[in-house]
């Protein structure tokens, strides 16, 4: 620091005395035989008091001839090879520990010498290598985590803390510790901790499932039926009769898309608004169906199975008796019964002559609501 630093800028700025210019222009005359003693002729010359033009003249021939030479071949960089061998060492070590990972040695050693007021513990006896590949987790499933410790003591004993509470970790053996988490439903920060030493924070990230809350089922029966309108909740199971229109309501959670899934045909629900869903179908016959959610980490995650049996509106029955064998005798009479699922509307008797069938006469007969009727007419003799 004195030698080489405070001295030169001493002399520098003025402080001590330097060389003079004589002695300058000999060593300067030493490095370049070009010069050799013009330097310290000019200098000898313009130090004589007599100034004549001759003089004058003779000190800018000197300093031309001075120009054109490259004062930087004062530097010899060929004399400094020699010493390129006391390089070898220090490099070797700074590769060494480049390749091997170990460059900590060398930033923790300039660490403590630039914070020398730092109080620094000494290096752990081993340290904490978490062995899995990824911390991701379904939400709601389970996760385990290895820890493997490495070093000259491993310990016996190892804490998990996360969530402010601390819990013993399985000893797998050889320095190997194991936890599970159960049930996980959002993400969790933990470390591992043995003997006062800390492994770093890790996070357990969650991915969150699409899930289904509520599904309502609106149920618009056919006119004939005469059955009102009703809504069903949570019920995929049902009997209905044909024809009958049914809108599915879907609430979900964290879901981007339903799907409704029947004989291998995929049909998205209607996206109504954040987190609900409609579909519309109108029932013909008995069929199996699926209900599926899914958002962009996860497709068809839960899948809700159904089915729809369908009661089929049956044509109406018509059985009729008569005494037409006995015609002759007088009156013609007629008995009959009928019947329907849904009740019978009309019931009407047709009349012709034989011989102008398409003249044809009707007769509505008086019956009921019911389900099952019997029903009787005459004809009188004409």
């Amino acid at each position: 620091m004195i030698k080489f630093i405070l001295i030169p800028i001493s002399k520098l700025i003025g402080f001590r005395k330097g060389i003079s210019l004589q002695q300058s222009s000999k060593i300067i005359g030493s490095h370049f035989p070009e010069v050799q003693d013009k330097l310290l002729n000019i200098l000898q010359l313009k130090e004589n008091v007599n100034n004549s033009d001759l003089i004058l003249a003779s000190i800018n021939q000197k300093s031309e001839e001075l120009a054109p030479i490259p004062f930087l071949k004062a530097v010899d960089f060929k004399q400094n090879k020699k010493y390129l061998k006391y390089a070898i060492i220090p490099v070797l070590i700074l590769l060494t520990t480049l390749f091997t990972g170990n460059n900590n040695i060398l930033t923790d050693s300039l660490e403590r010498v630039v914070n020398h007021r730092t109080a620094y513990n000494p290096p752990a006896l081993f340290s904490f290598s978490l062995l899995n590949t990824n911390l991701n987790v379904v939400q709601g499933k389970s996760i385990s985590i290895l820890v493997k410790t490495q070093g000259k003591v491993l310990p016996n004993e190892a804490l998990i803390h996360f969530e402010n509470q601390q819990y013993y970790i399985q000893n797998k053996g050889k320095g190997t510790f194991s936890y599970t988490f159960l049930d996980v439903q959002k993400p969790v920060n933990f470390y591992i901790e043995a003997n006062g030493v800390q492994s770093k924070d890790y996070q357990i990230n969650v991915t969150e499932t699409p899930t289904i809350n509520t599904i309502y089922l609106k149920l618009k029966y056919p006119y004939y039926v005469g059955k009102k309108n009703e809504t069903i909740q949570n019920s995929g199971n049902l009997t209905v009769p044909e024809g009958t229109k049914i809108t599915w309501q879907v609430t979900t959670l964290n879901t981007d898309s339903v799907a409704f899934i029947s004989n291998k045909n995929r049909v998205n629900f209607n996206g109504l608004t954040n987190n609900n869903f409609e579909f519309t179908k109108r029932i013909k016959n008995a069929f199996s169906y699926q209900i599926s959610s899914s958002n962009k980490n996860l497709k068809d995650y839960e899948n809700l199975q159904f089915s729809v049996d369908v009661v089929k509106d049956e044509l109406p029955l018509i059985s009729v008796n008569s005494n037409i064998d006995s015609i002759s005798r007088g009156t013609a009479e007629f008995a009959g019964q009928i019947s329907d699922d849904y009740g019978i509307n009309k019931l009407q008797l047709v009349y012709y002559n034989v011989n102008t069938p398409e003249l044809t006469n009707i007769y509505n007969l008086k019956i009921s609501k019911e389900n099952i009727q019997t029903f009787f007419i005459s004809f009188q003799k004409v």
